[in-house]
């Protein structure tokens, strides 16, 4: 099987027409058949069989790929890169509010959150986090994936929230072109 070679052009986030523009490119792409398929966390598969040129995926799941496959490689865009995290949430009227609150505070000190981020190849965003890692001779301390670099890092955007109008058409539109 002949390797595609991809060429990325990324161009930074804009309004909702650039928005549309990118729709429209992506269904005149997806028409010509050069997209196989759009696909969610279930493109594992497609990546170790050489399927995929290029996706946005999170860091972590890559990690994970390149312990499989070393033709896995991760770029970030001329124009940057966004800046994702997740939450840590305790409902409101939880029943055990304490002992969430404990769990959380212990997440956070950076030799638990040194084991955590070894097992899962993620890391939050704990003070000391890198140099605990290494002390542990664990791989991940070096890795910009689980760690950003500080050239990452200068690359990371972080872009407004959209509005509940905006987030419906943007997801009435992405379901439309890729069939969800």
């Amino acid at each position: 099987m002949e390797r595609y070679q991809p060429r990325t052009v990324v161009e930074p986030p804009g309004p909702a027409a650039r928005g549309r523009s990118g729709r429209v490119r992506l269904r005149r792409t997806r028409d010509r058949g050069r997209i196989h398929r759009f696909t969610g966390n279930d493109c594992t598969g497609d990546f170790n069989k050489g399927g995929i040129a290029a996706c946005i995926a999170w860091a972590g799941d890559l990690v994970q790929l390149q312990a499989g496959n070393t033709d896995i490689q991760h770029a970030i865009p001329t124009a940057g890169r966004r800046v994702s995290g997740d939450n840590l949430l305790v409902p409101r009227n939880t029943r055990h509010q304490r002992n969430a609150e404990r769990l959380i505070d212990y997440d956070h000190q950076p030799k638990a959150a040194a084991r955590l981020a070894a097992a899962i190849s993620y890391a939050g965003p704990v003070a000391g986090l890198r140099d605990e890692l290494a002390k542990a001779d664990k791989e991940p301390a070096g890795d910009s994936l689980v760690i950003p670099s500080e050239a990452m890092t200068s690359k990371a955007h972080a872009f407004r929230s959209l509005t509940t109008a905006e987030d419906e058409a943007f997801e009435a539109a992405f379901s439309e072109l890729t069939g969800a």
